[in-house]
């Protein structure tokens, strides 16, 4: 990884297996040997999205989404049980890698940023299983 202003090293790589158990090997023949540690990454690929206008709809959301970053795998906005025509005022966006999710991120975090004349918040979504997000990607320091 390189500074963002600067070519200078940071000190530290992402790695990005095929499978579990080629990252598992990696990091028990490599951690703690000649000044190197690895572990495992949680990789964040998905944002949680709140304060959504109740009355906006899939599309609208996908549209908006879609507008501000690439990289858009999916996008869930969750139905209000109470009334189907309306949504709970809140979604998750799911992207290719974490680098279009933080691009993403950035530019709705900017305070300019409005869905119809709401600030949104925005967050990264909690992975459901911790062991299946983070098992392909180790981080070398």
């Amino acid at each position: 990884m390189k500074g963002k202003d600067s070519s200078e090293n940071k000190g530290y790589a992402f790695v990005t297996f095929r499978t579990k158990e080629l990252a598992s090997t990696a990091i028990k023949e490599l951690n703690n040997r000649e000044r190197i540690k690895c572990s495992t990454s949680q990789a964040k690929h998905k944002l949680f999205i709140g304060n959504v206008p109740k009355n906006w709809t899939l599309e609208d959301m996908e549209k908006v989404s879609r507008r501000v970053g690439p990289g858009i795998e999916s996008v869930e906005l969750l139905k209000d049980p109470q009334n189907s025509r309306r949504n709970c005022g809140f979604a998750f966006v799911e992207y290719y890698n974490h680098d279009c999710a933080e691009y993403s991120r950035q530019k709705m975090l900017n305070p300019k940023f409005k869905l119809d004349d709401k600030a949104p918040t925005v967050s990264w979504a909690d992975p459901k299983n911790v062991e299946s997000s983070a098992s392909f990607q180790v981080l070398i320091t």
